[in-house]
């Protein structure tokens, strides 16, 4: 059980709130303030949540829809990206952009790597 606690301590930052909270919440992701909020401690599990919340507004991957511009917001006031914009087109050819926060993965990331 000590092991399990470690992790989680260095997942979390000693804060194991977030664990209380679902994988996906938050906003709408329309914009920067209102992004999706995307819980878990990776980055490979982030995408799969994030394909998993378009594709049950817009139906099956690569079939009704497809990724476009993928990219991350970077700000003056942090050492790493926790925004990230993923634009998506449909088979009708409409582009909308998706906000999401990647804090937790990032932040799991950066401590994994040693930059935290």
């Amino acid at each position: 059980m000590k092991i399990f606690k470690k992790i989680v301590e260095l997942i979390t930052g000693g804060n194991s709130t977030s664990f209380d909270k679902p994988p996906i919440y938050g906003g709408d992701g329309k914009s920067q303030e209102n992004a999706v909020v995307i819980n878990c401690a990776s980055i490979g599990m982030a995408n799969s949540l994030i394909n998993r919340f378009l594709s049950e507004k817009y139906g099956v991957l690569d079939k009704d829809w497809k990724r476009s511009v993928e990219f991350y917001i970077h700000t003056e006031n942090n050492n790493s990206p926790k925004i990230r914009v993923i634009g998506i087109e449909t088979t009708d050819e409409t582009k909308i952009q998706y906000f999401f926060d990647l804090s937790r993965p990032m932040k799991a990331l950066d401590k994994m790597m040693g930059l935290h």
